[in-house]
């Protein structure tokens, strides 16, 4: 994941800032004054991993997941559209290829989402690893080891 800074060095009660932008999230990271870090994330510096077409090495199929349409079990790293559809708004689609929400085609960052979101896991990302016939029906939800 590429890390952009949008802000910082900022100076303030002993700690730096900076305003940072990751995967179109934008957020604030911080250090001590002394150079230690204050937060540390347990992810692994190469999660999720750049390929999302092919099984990550250093990921596990995540289980015990809530459906966003109808709340059912998802496990094997299964999940399901529409819920995400009605909850950013438009009709739930799919070409084959391509899953879309009114005329907008969804990204890996609207899959990683709802990955997040299915499994309650911040650490959740999406991989084309499935078998399906249809590209649209290969997503699958990954955690890190």
């Amino acid at each position: 994941t590429e890390v952009i800074i949008l802000d910082g060095p900022v100076c303030n009660d002993r700690y730096v800032w900076w305003n940072i932008q990751a995967d179109g999230d934008r957020g604030w990271s911080v250090e001590y004054v002394n150079g230690n870090r204050a937060l540390s994330p347990e992810v692994p510096v190469d999660w999720p991993p750049s390929n999302r077409y092919e099984y990550p090495a250093n990921g596990v199929l995540l289980s015990g997941g809530r459906g966003l349409t109808n709340g059912a079990s998802q496990n094997n790293g299964n999940f399901q559209v529409e819920g995400y559809c009605s909850y950013i708004g438009g009709q739930v689609r799919e070409d084959g290829r391509n899953w879309y929400c009114g005329s907008r085609q969804l990204t890996i960052s609207d899959f990683d989402e709802i990955c997040r979101r299915t499994y309650n896991n911040s650490q959740a990302a999406a991989f084309l690893t499935g078998n399906s016939g249809y590209a649209a029906y290969n997503w699958r939800c990954y955690g890190p080891r």
